[in-house]
């Protein structure tokens, strides 16, 4: 077994019956690579100055946990946090070794905190999930600092657990990338890998969309030691749903629920399987096999949220809730009947009640497609309020462009969505501008061009609506000398520059 990551938990004695100290030192406790120490684990009948200076000193991460409840400058939480910064200094500068974590609206008497990135879990008492969002930043940040494998697949395998609709991919990528990088080392030399390597390195072929290769190495987990694990199962089934074999992802599925029925990602993912398949039979004309699907799919999204229970307030479910409500669009659009679009509506307005801008994982597309719904349903006023916001992301800006959702509102108030496209695109025309002047002055040609490669589709979407679309293309292709290009969008530019000073005046 690898050498355990040591935390010490420095806390004044006043907050020994703390409730979020109590559930702090709990949740650090789950943790089978973590030893804790703290004010119960210093021996009894030792010098304690001696020994709570040996254990800081023996320990890879300081917690320093603050609270108005003390202000004393004598006692031996001060002392402690005063040897933990000098110990840091002389010992391990640049390294993450303290944390501040202030477990009240308190000052930090320490000027050498301040510039070390801390985190506040006050006025959390009540709500689990913020805790929980607050602790996983935590657990995560240690991970980061730490060499230990066995600490940094469990902490990967909690993360792909409980984001299971993979809105921290990126994350997720970096800290299974030791991972991954020991089964390309150890390639062909199977007994050196355990069961957690084969799995870690599966999630980050998964993060990076090679899903092949992440099913070649959650079944080589199985294989040695991970038997019948539904955790494996769902996520190979989810590798054969991006690879469309249809059948191997409903087998895999399956058997996963069967290992573990109250396990929500096996129930999503199959969700999204009879979701594609429902579509596949629309392209087809087959509508009785599309609802079937359609029907299927959203038993299974609402029983994976269910599963949740008083979790959904967290948003682990908003993915969840974006594809139970799309399926419900689809099966209006099939069948005409309002109530599936108001059902529609209802499974997202919740999440928009709840704050969700508080947590803004697919927060845009929420209020996007919230934007068509209310568009399909003619309520116009509706449909404005939430398209505002969902251009926040300029992603939401470029589907707009072509989604016949929209059409009732493009259509009927045409000049309100066009404003609305124009203001919305600013910051990221000027966000490209100020990457391609950055560029310029590198004299970094090949990257100008992956730049307008990457972004000329969108500029020219957007171009028909903000004529400094046009006006950005231009500029790029003068920049590397293309002047054939350049004219041409110059062209473009004062077309619908003219057509723009026209709507205004006229």
């Amino acid at each position: 077994m690898s050498k355990k990551t040591t935390i010490f938990l420095n806390y004044h004695d006043q907050l020994d019956k703390h409730q979020v100290l109590k559930k702090l030192d709990e949740r650090l406790k789950r943790y089978q690579s973590i030893q804790v120490v703290d004010n119960d684990f210093l021996p009894i009948g030792e010098d304690k100055s001696k020994n709570r200076k040996k254990h800081i000193r023996n320990s890879d991460i300081f917690l320093a946990l603050f609270s108005s409840k003390w202000n004393s400058k004598n006692s031996t939480f001060y002392r402690s946090v005063r040897y933990a910064i000098e110990n840091g200094k002389e010992n391990r500068p640049g390294e993450i070794f303290i944390i501040p974590v202030r477990l009240d609206n308190c000052e930090i008497p320490f000027e050498e905190l301040e510039k070390i990135q801390g985190l506040d879990l006050f006025e959390i008492d009540s709500k689990e999930d913020v805790f929980d969002k607050k602790f996983r930043l935590l657990i995560r940040a240690i991970a980061y600092k730490s060499d230990n494998e066995q600490l940094i697949n469990e902490v990967v395998t909690e993360l792909n657990k409980s984001d299971y609709e993979g809105k921290n991919e990126e994350e997720l990528k970096k800290l299974a990338e030791p991972a991954n990088t020991k089964y390309i080392d150890n390639r062909g030399k199977d007994d050196t890998l355990t069961p957690d390597d084969y799995f870690v390195a599966g999630l980050y072929s998964f993060a990076c969309d090679n899903y092949e290769e992440a099913k070649n190495r959650f079944n080589k987990a199985l294989t040695h030691g991970m038997y019948k694990n539904a955790q494996i199962l769902s996520k190979i089934g989810a590798c054969d749903i991006k690879l469309e074999k249809w059948n191997d992802a409903k087998k895999q599925l399956n058997e996963a629920i069967k290992l573990d029925k109250n396990y929500p990602p096996s129930y999503f993912n199959r969700g999204i399987l009879y979701k594609r398949q429902g579509e596949r039979y629309l392209k087809k004309n087959n509508t009785d096999n599309a609802m079937e699907m359609f029907e299927k799919a959203i038993s299974d999204f609402e029983y994976a949220i269910s599963l949740l229970k008083d979790k959904t307030k967290d948003h682990r479910a908003v993915k969840t809730k974006n594809n139970l409500s799309t399926t419900k669009k689809e099966m209006y659009l099939l069948t005409e009947k309002s109530d599936f679009l108001d059902e529609a509506i209802n499974v997202l307005e919740s999440l928009v009640q709840g704050n969700l801008r508080a947590n803004p994982d697919n927060f845009g597309l929420v209020r996007y497609n919230l934007a068509c719904y209310y568009s399909l349903k003619g309520n116009l006023a509706e449909a404005y309020i939430h398209l505002k916001v969902a251009f926040e992301d300029y992603l939401n800006v470029d589907y707009s462009v072509t989604d016949i959702e929209l059409h009732n509102f493009k259509s009927r108030c045409t000049d309100k969505y066009k404003e609305l496209i124009r203001i919305s695109s600013n910051d990221y025309i000027d966000r490209i501008q100020y990457n391609i002047n950055t560029l310029i002055k590198q004299k970094n040609i090949d990257e100008i061009n992956e730049m307008i490669d990457r972004n000329k589709k969108w500029l020219e979407n957007i171009g028909d609506f903000n004529a400094d679309a046009y006006h950005l293309l231009a500029y790029c292709y003068d920049s590397i000398g293309n002047n054939t290009e350049r004219d041409d969008y110059l062209k473009k530019y004062k077309k619908q520059l003219y057509n723009e000073i026209s709507q205004k005046t006229f």
